[in-house]
């Protein structure tokens, strides 16, 4: 016959299944807090949402995402392509934003322009520059969208 784990002397294992199951649903939410400057390597696409003090992130993967992107989400992929380097940005929001940039080479960085990215669709931004990495910040959705590159 078998001892189960959960009988006499079954508390501790409870208590623990109970500890795990805490830190498992806590996680995620303390994963999610806003951050206002979101870094983006050559090479990884990032998913994001928009809060008011800046991004939330959702996921981040070395290469292109698979699949579907969520809606009321932004995924941001920066690639090489053809020999330029190129932010694609895919819009699931029903609201256009806006954002401000810099690209950076080691630690030296400067500002870039930047285009408004319209609802529910994908812009390509490219540059010939040699960038490893973008920090994307002030992310701002609206309803009333100036389109156009700053």
């Amino acid at each position: 016959m078998g001892v189960s784990c959960l009988g006499k002397g079954g508390s501790l294992m409870r208590h623990a299944l109970l500890a795990a199951f805490m830190v498992a649903v806590a996680a995620p939410a303390f994963a999610q807090q806003a951050t206002p400057t979101l870094s983006v390597a050559l090479g990884e696409t990032v998913t994001v949402r928009i809060a008011d003090n800046g991004f939330v992130e959702i996921s981040r993967v070395r290469g292109d995402a698979a699949g579907e992107r969520a809606a009321d989400t932004i995924r941001f992929t920066f690639i090489t392509m053809d020999r330029m380097l190129v932010l694609k940005t895919e819009n699931g929001y029903g609201q256009a934003f806006d954002y401000r940039a810099r690209m950076f080479r080691g630690r030296r960085g400067n500002d870039t322009s930047i285009c408004t990215v319209l609802p529910r669709i994908a812009t390509y931004e490219a540059w010939g520059d040699p960038i490893e990495r973008l920090e994307l910040r002030e992310p701002r959705l609206s309803d009333n969208p100036q389109p156009g590159c700053r």
